[in-house]
């Protein structure tokens, strides 16, 4: 605790800007709903948002398990992002709705995460000013830019594929997502503390700490499984490392083999989670839809394109960073030779699952941005600044220099100063390398849904739409099955909570087969017979028209399958007779 007093102000003010930051794109479309509408708070990625959203809701209905609210299909239940189940648990029971839940412990979860960053980077350095330096990189650095002449002559980031590494995207990642890059750390720094001490320690010591990793990886398994994945590579090519150091040395290798098989224990449970989920999803075909689309866009789509960044984009994107990390890994493993062997097997592992790791786990290459990558690269580049700035200064000739450098051989205190100046500077510059990056971040989140009248109803439902859903909520049950189209179906499950037809289209059962049927429905093409199987045959309770549906066409020639209960200006509900 003694590091965060001596840096609170620091901390405080670094932190509350990032916050800002991550609060921007919200604020900005917050600001740009029009009157009609109402903002739920995507600001990417809308369906993935529901789906989280939906998660939420799940706890707020006092759930312990997911039911996919997105199909009426029966299915078992599991336990997927249970975090969230405990997030929306929590806010309902102070009185939040699920957007603000959401938000509250995505912010709640980046302190969480920028404190235990700066706390893994003081384990390195014991300077403040070198401390406080490699912190700012880990945040801001935003990648270089590269000359295109796709329309005309622009500029565009590398990784500019699925999850760009631009300072917006990594401070609005989602809360499993920050939860799982904290996990990593604590689990990273600890899992290497039990192995280097578990000598030192008594039996008592060895199970007290075993059991703390052991929950702390089912925890990280259980909410962010790419987390695990790099964890254990890392931990691997570091025993492997470690053992080649001493393969010639019985009585280390004799010393070596207790703490490894425990490692080994640890990775088992680390990764229970996964053999959990594959037995849920190839068992129960609701899931198994959900784990085959997962598996077809990240290794079939992958797989056919071009490697994309190539290893060439990779490197340049860190720009300076690269550079100066390659001349920092000498001076790193002379002043902490474990904890820079640990760094160096992530940036082993992670590479390696970045271009060939999804061929062999059926992941894609691109979540692998979701680690702590740019911390790691951070602490090399400082090493490798202090290194450059220490043979600096041992060629600085002072007594023959100008009468500045005079006053400083003349006042050595001075020194100290002028190195973090230096520092200061070079940080500066470095970080303004990236500043476009983190620019072309904020232009993507701002022009996600374009402007009014074009914004789609799926990010800003109209205010009849959402006192429907309102209504849902006071007069449904937890289990009816709401009809509508796609767009409504995505914020359902998520807002009022209930179950429909069809929403979003991975978690959706049979969502290609369904949707014709559904549209046919809304366009008034069924005869009434048909209308009543279709019904019936699907368990719907109640028809959701909104301004979407009203569009397709009439449904008055289902009247009598039809009793209107709710109705406002742009949406009417039917519960079926």
């Amino acid at each position: 605790m003694e590091i965060f007093k001596k840096n609170w102000l620091f901390l405080f003010l670094v932190i509350g800007l990032t916050i800002f930051l991550q609060y921007l794109p919200f604020l900005y479309h917050l600001r740009q709903t029009p009157p009609d509408r109402v903002y739920l708070g995507a600001e990417r990625y809308t369906p993935d948002y529901y789906i989280y959203l939906f998660y939420t809701n799940q706890g707020a209905l006092n759930r312990v398990s997911v039911a996919d609210f997105y199909t009426n299909e029966p299915h078992e239940e599991a336990f997927v992002h249970v975090e969230y189940l405990v997030m929306g648990k929590i806010g309902a029971q102070i009185g939040l709705g699920v957007v603000t839940t959401f938000y509250l412990f995505r912010s709640l979860f980046l302190i969480i995460y920028l404190l235990l960053s700066f706390w893994f980077i003081a384990k390195f350095f014991k300077d403040l000013g070198w401390q406080r330096i490699t912190f700012l990189f880990s945040i801001f650095w935003g990648g270089i830019f590269w000359p295109t002449t796709e329309r005309g002559l622009i500029f565009k980031t590398f990784f500019d594929f699925y999850q760009p590494p631009d300072l917006i995207n990594r401070l609005t990642f989602e809360p499993h997502k920050l939860m799982g890059m904290s996990l990593f750390l604590l689990l990273l720094f600890y899992s290497l503390s039990f192995y280097e001490n578990y000598q030192k320690y008594n039996l008592s010591q060895r199970i007290r700490r075993f059991v703390l990793l052991l929950l702390f990886a089912l925890l990280g398994g259980l909410i962010h499984g790419i987390t695990i994945i790099s964890l254990i590579f890392t931990v691997v090519f570091y025993l492997l490392s470690k053992s080649l150091l001493v393969l010639f040395n019985k009585e280390k290798i004799r010393l070596l083999w207790q703490p490894a098989l425990l490692m080994f224990l640890l990775f088992l449970v680390m990764i229970s989670p996964i053999f959990y989920w594959q037995q849920v999803f190839s068992q129960n075909p609701v899931w198994y839809q959900v784990f085959k689309y997962w598996e077809g866009y990240f290794v079939q789509i992958d797989s056919k394109a071009p490697l994309t960044p190539t290893l060439g984009g990779f490197f340049i994107v860190l720009g300076p960073l690269i550079l100066l990390s390659l001349i920092g890994v000498r001076k790193l493993l002379t002043e902490h030779k474990n904890l820079g062997l640990l760094l160096i097997s992530f940036l082993t592992s992670n590479l390696f699952l970045f271009f060939y790791g999804y061929i062999f786990l059926g992941t894609s290459k691109h979540r692998y941005y979701q680690t702590p990558y740019l911390l790691v690269w951070s602490i090399l580049a400082v090493y490798g600044l202090r290194t450059v700035f220490s043979y600096l200064r041992s060629k600085l000739n002072f007594s023959q220099a100008t009468s500045y450098y005079l006053i400083l051989a003349t006042h050595p205190q001075r020194l100290s100063k002028l190195k973090f100046a230096m520092a200061g500077v070079a940080c500066f510059l470095l970080l303004s390398v990236g500043l476009p990056s983190i620019k072309q971040g904020f232009e993507k989140q701002f022009s996600q849904f374009g402007k009014p009248p074009s914004l789609e109803l799926l990010a800003y439902p109209t205010k009849g739409m959402y006192r429907g859903f309102l209504w849902l909520k006071d007069h449904s049950r937890t289990n009816d099955v709401i009809l509508s189209l796609p767009t409504v179906g995505n914020i359902i499950p998520a807002i009022p909570g209930r179950r429909v037809l069809v929403g979003d289209y991975v978690h959706s059962y049979l969502y290609a087969k369904k949707l014709p049927l559904v549209q046919k429905f809304f366009k008034g093409e069924m005869t009434l017979g048909e209308a009543e199987n279709f019904l019936n045959k699907e368990k719907v309770n109640f028809v959701f028209v909104s301004v979407e549906e009203k569009a397709l066409g009439d449904l008055s020639s289902y009247a009598s399958l039809l009793q209107n209960v709710y109705q406002n200006d742009e949406t009417a509900i039917y519960k079926i007779k």
